[in-house]
């Protein structure tokens, strides 16, 4: 590793995920610098020293010497390396998010999106897809306050839910759509989304730690009965051979198994019952082939159009559990489930049901967004 760090690191940035401390270095100043548009909110000066928490560290060399080889990625020492220095760069900045979640344990971590009203909390849970951050913008621009559009951190022992306040990743025609256009001009990017602070859509819009109060589940009513193996997992490797081809085809848990190129590289399309369990399979098998996973996402097949009324109605905090439990982000790995509930989805649904029983829960069907901010809205000031 030394002979990567020794002479290619000339940028880095220091970062507080939920009290994880996060060191990321780079010879690249154009990563750094997007990552700290990302997370401006997020980065600290330096990190202390505190006994028990590790550092976390990623280091990405984008222009190695010939001495080096190829572009790297070392994570806490381990490195892996690709020709194409922008797979690594992806992989990353998305190693950086999904290594700290996995480490914290002192709250539940959903992908979801957080906005509140006199710090009443109010949780929106969906699929990607689903159009949360348009929803989150919108509620802002009627008076809430922006929590976090990524990751809702409900806190276990102070039953409260902290801000995570990164930027925003915003399409320009979500922009048009909400009559912001004047600032899809912004010049920071991340993909083909436009980088957007709290404060560059409302000032004065972040907000601080709130209560659990309302939880909205949104989900088209047709879905609402559809098996779990209806949902799909993707996995972005950049290789694939027939040996390892031959092993994943052999996993008990598999419905269907498809094949893509994205990019040029194998995306592999899993049908399952059992997302988790069959991702930590496919985890395993490529690091006895020495395969990179560059990405992993899971959604329902079929995306919202958001053209037809909207429907409210209440959810038991029971069945608003397991849908925060399908939304969990640091999935498998989680040192909340190995080490706080020995790896019992079982302890985990329970302790989050206890901890929501007090929250109203609704289920909202997806439609225009003026309607359904408008139904949330009444919902929490009537």
């Amino acid at each position: 590793m030394a002979i990567f760090l020794k002479s290619s690191i000339i940028s880095d940035i220091n970062l507080d995920i939920f009290g994880i401390p996060v060191k990321v270095s780079s010879d690249s100043r154009n990563f750094i610098e997007s990552l700290r548009s990302l997370y401006r909110r997020l980065e600290i000066s330096q990190i202390d020293d505190v006994p028990g928490v590790n550092v976390f560290n990623v280091a990405l060399v984008t222009q190695p010497s010939p001495e080096q080889g190829e572009p790297a990625l070392i994570i806490n020492g381990d490195i892996w390396h690709h020709p194409d220095a922008s797979i690594l760069e992806d992989l990353a900045s998305e190693v950086i998010l999904s290594q700290a979640l996995s480490r914290v344990t002192a709250h539940y971590l959903i992908h979801a999106a957080v906005v509140s009203l006199n710090n009443k909390g109010v949780i929106i849970v969906a699929e990607s897809g689903h159009g949360k951050t348009t929803l989150s913008i919108k509620l802002m621009l009627s008076g809430f306050k922006f929590l976090t559009d990524e990751i809702a951190a409900l806190g276990r022992f102070d039953r409260l839910i902290q801000p995570f306040p990164r930027s925003l990743r915003v399409k320009p025609g979500t922009l048009e759509l909400l009559g912001l256009s004047q600032l899809e001009n912004r010049k920071v990017t991340w993909g083909d989304k436009i980088l957007l602070d709290a404060e560059d859509i409302v000032e004065g819009s972040l907000g601080e730690a709130a209560s659990m109060d309302y939880i909205f589940v949104v989900k088209d009513p047709q879905q609402r009965d559809t098996p779990e193996h209806s949902q799909e997992l993707g996995i972005l490797i950049n290789r694939l051979d027939e040996s390892m081809l031959s092993e994943l085809l052999k996993l008990d848990d598999i419905k269907g198994l498809r094949q893509e190129q994205v990019f040029g590289y194998p995306l592999l399309k899993f049908h399952t019952e059992h997302r988790m369990k069959v991702l930590s399979c496919v985890e395993k098998i490529c690091q006895k082939h020495g395969i990179l996973i560059l990405d992993v996402y899971k959604r329902v097949l079929t995306q919202p159009k958001f053209d037809t009324p909207v429907q409210v109605e209440p959810l038991p905090p029971s069945q608003a559990a397991l849908e925060l439990l399908r939304q969990f982000q640091p999935g498998h790995k989680s040192r909340l489930i190995q080490e706080e509930h020995s790896g019992s989805p079982t302890r985990m649904y329970m302790e989050l049901t206890r901890l929501i029983s007090q929250s109203k829960c609704y289920r909202i069907s997806p439609g225009p967004v003026d309607e359904m901010a408008g139904k949330i809205s009444t919902l929490i000031t009537s």
